[in-house]
């Protein structure tokens, strides 16, 4: 369990290793959100699935996630 918390916490910070990035957390929650909000459809509601807006989907959040994290860039602490 330990090296799950680790990773997270890797993935979810800045180059500094402490300090949490927004863009990032968001993210990661973004992601949960579309794949559970697309398995719900399916399941729940007997949709089929759509891969092309399921793809859509994960290349905005991506995209949008990608050009925050470099807009932000200048402005991460730097690991001491």
């Amino acid at each position: 369990m330990n090296v799950l918390l680790t990773i997270l916490k890797h993935v979810t910070t800045t180059r500094d290793g402490e300090s949490y990035d927004v863009v990032r957390v968001g993210m990661i929650l973004s992601g949960a959100a579309l794949i559970f909000l697309a398995g719900w459809d399916v399941v729940a509601h007997r949709a089929s699935f759509d891969p092309l807006a399921f793809g859509g989907g994960v290349a905005a959040i991506l995209f949008g996630g990608g050009a925050g994290i470099a807009a932000k860039r200048k402005d991460e602490p730097d690991p001491e």
